[in-house]
């Protein structure tokens, strides 16, 4: 029985080979193609207008020109005085291009942090309590007392990264620095 299934196979296949070697062997007089012109493709996605930097991130203790529209300089809010002691966090690549408390698009490659209470743009300096790693961050964005128990900042995924916060919760001094001028 398995031969007789073999030989049926066989038979088949070779009808099939047959039967396409008979259309190949049909000679037709060529006929001139007809190529259509070459047409632009349109673009995949319409390209998104570009925004300088600066609307994006303004820099507060700087005189922007914006689109021709001069602002004038702003003072960063003094927090020099300010020292606490407490836990550290970092806000999540979720809320990178959302909108902060101060207006700014939060840049999870920013050197920003949240805050309780600390003026909105004001500097501060937080050290790692168990590496000895500091860095200034500015407050840009406000962190929910409520739901945040026993956590004191909260920093940028980039800020975080240089003080060895990304793993884990960990113990930190905040330090305020003097506003501009």
């Amino acid at each position: 029985m398995p031969n007789l299934i073999k030989f049926t196979f066989i038979v088949s296949l070779l009808a099939v080979m047959a039967n396409l070697l008979a259309c190949t062997a049909v000679t037709t007089t060529p006929t001139a193609i007809k190529v259509p012109p070459k047409v632009q493709s349109p673009p995949l996605a319409p390209s998104a207008p570009t925004m300088p930097r600066e609307v994006l991130r303004p820099s507060p203790a700087v005189q922007n020109n914006i689109q021709g529209v001069t602002l004038p300089k702003t003072k960063r809010p003094n927090a020099s005085g300010y020292l606490a002691t407490g836990n550290a966090s970092w806000s999540g690549l979720a809320n990178h291009g959302m909108k902060t408390a101060s207006g700014e698009i939060y840049d999870v490659y920013g050197m920003t942090a949240a805050h309780a209470s600390l003026p909105l743009l004001a500097r501060v300096r937080v050290k790692n309590l168990r590496t000895g790693k500091s860095v200034i961050v500015t407050i840009n964005d406000r962190v929910d007392k409520l739901s945040s128990s026993n956590l004191l900042i909260k920093l940028s995924y980039h800020a975080a990264r240089q003080l060895g916060l990304l793993k884990s919760v960990s113990a930190v001094e905040v330090r305020g620095l003097a506003g501009d001028r």
